[in-house]
């Protein structure tokens, strides 16, 4: 997906404190920028992606509050994450200046440009599963999944 988006013309940066060589050097041949800390992250970035374990949404979901974001924050973890989960990690941003969205990844990734089926880069478009999670002062309550629960129709 990465690597789409930078063939795209799109710039990425990513953290990759804690991430071995290898993931490291793949970042590195497709063009990743590195970021030396979350807080460099959050300051550069219009749009973050959270892609980790359901288990992990919360936390990272709150360390990237704590490093000041501001902008569109995606939890895309194949939307394993549930309504109430989401509810909790739209809380950790209330007062704050971000959009939280509920997103998923579904679907292997592009064939190689030298096999069968590929395709050229800037050609794969993510099929957009998603609602944007927000609590307006006198709204109610709201899911954060979208009218198809993750599943197209």
């Amino acid at each position: 997906m990465a690597a789409q988006a930078v063939a795209a013309g799109a710039t990425l940066r990513w953290l990759p404190q804690g991430r071995s060589a290898a993931t490291r050097e793949r970042a590195g041949d497709i063009g990743l920028r590195p970021a030396a800390d979350l807080r460099e992250l959050a300051g550069a970035c219009e749009i973050l992606l959270s892609v980790c374990p359901p288990a992990a949404a919360l936390d990272v979901a709150a360390q990237v509050a704590d490093a000041g974001f501001r902008g569109v924050y995606v939890d895309a973890d194949a939307d394993a994450v549930g309504p109430e989960r989401m509810a909790e990690i739209t809380d950790v941003f209330e007062g704050g200046a971000v959009t939280v969205v509920d997103g998923g990844i579904a679907g292997p990734p592009p064939a190689s440009p030298r096999g069968p089926g590929a395709t050229s880069p800037g050609t794969t478009r993510p099929w957009r599963a998603s609602a944007t999670c927000s609590r307006a002062p006198l709204a109610p309550r709201s899911s954060c999944r979208g009218p198809s629960h993750g599943r197209p129709r």
